[in-house]
């Protein structure tokens, strides 16, 4: 999976997200985007990205090795 894209996709509007608790391994999924008032600088070779959950209005934080697969809403 190519974090750098994921970002770019993020940077341009909502991408589903499939992931796995980082503990549970539980499967979850969020609607998330990087478009908000608020900018985010973030790094493409970070283990852990932050999206602004669109179906919660929250700030929430992944590990990217959790992620199983993403698609562009």
């Amino acid at each position: 999976m190519s974090t750098a894209n994921l970002l770019e996709a993020l940077q341009k509007g909502n991408v589903l997200i499939n992931f796995k608790h980082w503990l549970t391994e539980e499967p979850l999924n969020v609607n998330g985007t990087l478009v908000s008032k608020t900018t985010i600088k973030q790094q493409h070779d970070s283990h852990t990205i932050i999206v602004y959950d669109t179906d919660k209005e929250m700030w929430m934080d992944i590990r990217v090795s959790t992620i199983t697969d993403w698609k562009v809403q």
